[in-house]
């Protein structure tokens, strides 16, 4: 479900650029298909259909289930589309213990892509980014309550403090359980950190894009990268739908 939904995002993304109808229409279709598809509390299930034996909850696709229902409702004006990224933004905020996908400690809140395991949450990277956009969409469209402006800035405050824990010194974590990045979601954290910090103003953040660029920039890095990949995907178990 989360590929339709990026799919859609593109089209949205087609539409505005090159002012083509069947963008658009493709869009919609896709939203009406990713509305009837979510759960009576908001939730989408983002990963039964592809084989997950495990809680299919996904902060990423509930943030990017939310921005596409608000462009829906800003092409459309339908009210479904709107209360539906309602549902999606309040279900993505709750507690992973019942069943959403924050992870609140303190101070803190993380919002996972997977819902933790064993205790430990993985806390993904570009799942974490993509819904805090889905929820930045959510507070431009609606001006909401002050509350969920206070958590979507609390947790891009966790993000920063957590950045250091992706760092490998040569290259990016896919998520805080030491999984090694591929190259391509090494780009992917690249152009997402540059982004979140262009709307938060998080100098912490576009400094870590920078780096992780750095490294990118390098072949020897970029080499060693592979290769501790490589001995991971030999080595360590997991479901057959991640793919990091």
């Amino acid at each position: 479900l989360v590929t339709i939904m990026q799919y859609a995002l593109g089209c949205f993304d087609l539409y505005l650029m090159e002012d083509d109808a069947k963008y658009k229409d493709t869009f919609l279709r896709l939203s009406d298909f990713i509305l009837r598809n979510q759960e009576d509390g908001g939730k989408w299930d983002a990963r039964a259909s592809i084989g997950s034996s495990q809680d299919n909850s996904s902060c990423m696709a509930q943030g990017q289930g939310c921005s596409i229902m608000l462009r829906a409702h800003g092409l459309t004006g339908d009210l479904r589309y709107l209360q539906a990224a309602e549902r999606a933004v309040a279900f993505m905020l709750l507690p992973c213990d019942q069943g959403g996908t924050a992870v609140y400690t303190g101070e803190d809140i993380t919002l996972e892509k997977y819902p933790p395991q064993g205790g430990r949450a993985s806390s993904v990277l570009n799942g974490w980014i993509f819904a805090l956009f889905g929820l930045y969409d959510y507070l431009l469209a609606t001006g909401s309550a002050v509350q969920y402006r206070r958590l979507w800035e609390q947790s891009c405050r966790t993000l920063e403090s957590h950045l250091s824990q992706y760092d490998r010194a040569y290259w990016s974590d896919y998520d805080l359980l030491g999984t090694i990045a591929s190259p391509a979601y090494h780009s992917v954290h690249i152009a997402l950190l540059k982004a979140l910090a262009d709307l938060s103003g998080s100098k912490v953040m576009f400094a870590y894009a920078e780096r992780f660029e750095r490294y990118r920039r390098s072949r020897v890095r970029r080499l060693r990268a592979v290769a501790v990949k490589l001995a991971q995907k030999l080595t360590r178990p997991s479901d057959s739908f991640f793919v990091q």
